[in-house]
């Protein structure tokens, strides 16, 4: 499965900008699946983001994935402009920084063997969830992180509203205002605004009062 790329204004960045060489992340397997999940390795980049920046500073966060990840991920990242992101790729990431420094990189397959599966808190978080027309609302689930209420929130009001005949709902790009914290700090709330052809789709995330970007799903048929 592939999506079409989008170009982004890019900016040069200066000498003193931090740079990273290949991180290799440790993304579980969820439930049945034979692929990593989107929200998963979404988790994976924020935490190493936060370890490395802090969560507070890294602002504009856009992942976008290209193609599913049936082994493990690296993960690269340089200052804006500074070297040219490889045709073929797992996902694409842009971030910036408060200071105003812009990062882009990208996420390709290891190689690596997924070390380990988790079940998760989807039913959970399934069960908490209410549907009314185009809007999912959730309520915080115990030991379910907020990445984990957005996706399995979004992925549900997809399938009570845009029901499919054939294929699934997956995850396929985030756009957050700044990275979000694993703690849900009230209810979440998705609402879907955009549908094109009935495949892919984009939905305002909020949590509590709280707008905190977009979230994109894509019809998988394979």
């Amino acid at each position: 499965m592939t999506t079409a790329q989008t170009s982004l204004k890019r900016s040069v960045a200066g000498a003193a900008m931090q740079k990273c060489d290949s991180t290799k992340l440790d993304v579980p397997l969820r439930g049945h699946r034979d692929y990593l999940q989107g929200g998963d390795i979404c988790r994976s980049v924020t935490d190493h983001l936060a370890s490395v920046f802090g969560s507070g500073p890294t602002t504009n966060f856009r992942l976008k994935f290209n193609n599913l990840s049936r082994t493990q991920l690296s993960l690269s990242y340089w200052p804006a402009g500074e070297r040219t992101i490889p045709k073929r790729t797992n996902g694409l990431l842009w971030f910036s920084l408060s200071d105003g420094r812009e990062f882009e990189g990208y996420l390709c397959e290891s190689g690596a063997a997924i070390r380990h599966r988790i079940e998760g808190s989807e039913s959970a978080i399934v069960s908490a969830t209410d549907i009314a027309d185009d809007t999912a609302c959730t309520t915080p689930v115990e030991q379910a992180d907020l990445i984990e209420h957005v996706v399995f929130a979004t992925k549900l009001l997809h399938n009570k509203h845009l029901p499919l005949s054939e294929g699934r709902w997956i995850v396929v790009e985030f756009l957050l205002s700044r990275l979000l914290p694993r703690e849900t700090w009230g209810p979440v709330q998705i609402n879907l605004d955009n549908s094109h052809a009935g495949r892919v789709t984009q939905s305002r995330v909020s949590v509590g009062a709280e707008r905190v970007g977009d979230i994109r799903f894509l019809t998988l048929t394979q």
